[in-house]
């Protein structure tokens, strides 16, 4: 199981999922990042206005699902903090 931290709700941020893959959403329902679930991997895909970055983890490796302001920034941002 992965926590999510009340920020990400607080934020405005919810989830939908269908099969193996969970969306992670704004407040107005666009998809900010992709989980895809195969086997014991993780793969994360983080939309961008520029693209998609993709990567892999293991799932053992994500604490949790975040939400936060940056100094710089008015809008919020979606975070995965994995172990290292």
């Amino acid at each position: 199981m992965i926590k999510v931290d009340k920020s990400f709700y607080e934020h405005g941020f919810t989830m939908d999922g269908k099969g193996n893959r969970v969306f992670l959403k704004t407040k107005n329902g666009k998809v900010k990042k992709e989980m895809v679930f195969v086997k014991d991997k993780v793969i994360i895909i983080e939309l961008q206005a520029f693209g998609a970055i993709e990567w892999t983890v293991d799932f053992k490796k994500i604490n949790e699902i975040y939400a936060g302001v940056s100094s710089f920034e008015t809008k919020p941002y979606l975070g995965i903090d994995i172990k290292r």
